[in-house]
C-alpha cells in the first residue's frame, strides 16, 4: 500500500483555545488523545489538517486549532466514514470541520462571515480513534481498507 501523505507536527488541546506541540500523540480507541482536553468528545476526537490547504490561506501549522497536521493533498475531499491508518492508529473520519464564529474571533477576523465563508471546506477533517496507537511526524498516512463491520 503507497502511503497518500505524511504528518508533518502533531499537537494536543492543553486548554480553551490553547495548543501545545508535541512529539508523539497517543490515540485511544473511542477517546482521542491521552493528555488532550478533548478527548471523549463525540465524533470528534481529533482534527486532522492539510499543510498545503493552510499554507493557501496564510496559515501555519497549529492555526486551526488541527492536532495532526499532513501533508496530504485531497484530505478534505476523503469521505465520512474513510478510514486512515497514521502511525500506530486508525482513525474513521466522521465529517468536515466547519469554521465557526468562535473559531474566526479567535483567529481576530474582522468580519467573521466573510471569514466562515472564506475558510468553508478548508478547515480540515474531523475523526474518531478506531484503533489506538502512536502518531509522530514523519508517520506515512494510507487510506486504509473499510475494516470488518463497515
Amino acid at each position: 500500500m503507497t502511503p497518500s501523505g505524511k504528518v508533518l507536527s502533531v499537537r494536543l488541546h492543553v486548554g480553551d483555545g490553547l495548543m501545545r506541540d508535541e512529539a508523539e500523540l497517543r490515540a485511544v480507541a473511542g477517546s482521542g488523545f491521552e493528555e488532550d482536553v478533548k478527548a471523549g468528545t463525540e465524533g470528534r476526537h481529533a482534527l486532522l489538517a492539510d499543510s498545503g490547504t493552510m499554507a493557501a490561506c496564510g496559515m501555519k501549522p497549529g492555526d486551526l486549532q488541527e492536532q495532526i497536521t499532513v501533508e496530504f493533498p485531497g484530505l478534505q475531499a476523503l469521505a465520512p466514514r474513510t478510514e486512515l491508518l497514521i502511525g500506530g492508529a486508525r482513525l474513521t473520519i466522521t465529517e468536515q470541520c466547519e469554521p465557526c464564529k468562535l473559531f474566526a474571533r479567535r483567529r481576530g477576523a474582522g468580519d467573521p462571515r466573510a471569514f466562515i465563508r472564506e475558510m468553508r471546506d478548508k478547515r480540515g477533517v474531523l475523526a474518531c480513534v478506531l484503533a489506538g496507537g502512536v502518531i509522530r511526524p514523519g508517520d506515512p498516512v494510507f487510506v486504509a481498507p473499510p475494516s470488518a463491520g463497515t
